[in-house]
């Protein structure tokens, strides 16, 4: 009975950890560095940056960094870098601003 109530556990908890850890933002998803079609610097200076939906970009910050691929829901929408840096990097309050992307909408 204690081994079929361990499958029966896995059986439930692994489609639950597969779907979180695919599950993307709704800004995009994080991306890999060798994905970026171009790279930011954000110093603190930097007031917004400017991306195109579907666009994939690394951003440094410092000496840290990410990566971040813009499949976001709307054509064009602005929002806090924060709102998608990993925790511990400072975005310095900068805004993103994502334009729609002329492939996307037959422009």
């Amino acid at each position: 009975m204690k081994k079929f109530l361990t499958i029966a556990a896995l059986a439930i908890a692994l489609p639950l950890s597969a779907s979180a850890a695919n599950k993307t933002h709704v800004n995009g998803s994080a991306a890999t560095a060798s994905a970026a079609a171009r790279v930011i610097n954000v110093l603190p200076k930097t007031k917004h940056v400017n991306v195109e939906q579907g666009e994939t970009v690394k951003f440094v910050v410092g000496d840290k960094s990410f990566t971040w691929h813009f499949d976001t829901l709307r054509a064009s929408d602005s929002f806090p870098l924060s709102k998608i840096a990993p925790a511990g990097i400072d975005t310095h309050r900068v805004r993103v601003y994502v334009s729609p992307n002329p492939l996307y909408h037959g422009g």
